[in-house]
């Protein structure tokens, strides 16, 4: 998700936790931002519709992105496949720092 997909967010997870009657909290949605923000809004939302069916008690972070049938990837492959373009990552640089031209100690 992006910033821009925080009021939606926060609509979602304000909606999920009315039915299982917790107090919404600004810490409480930035709890699941955190947990959840490297995910698809559409799998966030479609978590949230499950959680709210299937669910008897309000689901942590972790049975969310069960529920979203995800798995934790790291926030570059996450960015990567955003932009979908290998070619924006910078190219690996397999030179010593000498031949960077950096001053030697």
């Amino acid at each position: 998700m992006t910033p821009a997909d925080r009021p939606r967010f926060a609509l979602l997870i304000a909606a999920l936790v009315l039915p299982f009657r917790q107090d919404i909290t600004e810490m409480l949605i930035e709890g699941y931002w955190l947990g959840l923000d490297d995910l698809p809004l559409a799998d966030v939302e479609r978590a949230v519709k499950r959680a709210a069916r299937e669910s008897k008690w309000m689901p942590s972070v972790a049975e969310l992105r069960e529920l979203a049938g995800a798995k934790r990837r790291p926030r570059w492959l996450s960015w990567l496949m955003g932009t979908g373009d290998v070619r924006a990552l910078p190219p690996a640089d397999h030179r010593t720092p000498r031949q960077r031209g950096w001053p030697e100690r």
